[in-house]
């Protein structure tokens, strides 16, 4: 299994919509089989950690926005 980051796109009860980073999923296939609950802090060990994290997080930016009505949700925080 592999994952990323990806932008999701969430509208709420109120009508408001955030767009939040939450880690993605992959089958084999390449298709997403799911993403985390909550959206996720960049965040690191050390700084070349969170460097890391970050480009990876500004790298999503680039990939199309994803629904989180669409998406199945994995169990991990």
């Amino acid at each position: 299994m592999s994952w990323n980051y990806r932008v999701i796109k969430r509208t709420y009860d109120t009508g408001e919509t955030w767009y939040q980073m939450h880690e993605a999923y992959y089958n084999n296939a390449g298709e997403i089989t799911a993403i985390t609950v909550k959206s996720i802090d960049p965040a690191g060990m050390t700084m070349d950690d969170l460097k890391e994290s970050l480009d990876l997080m500004y790298k999503a930016l680039d990939k199309p926005i994803l629904e989180y009505d669409n998406i199945e949700y994995s169990d991990w925080d």
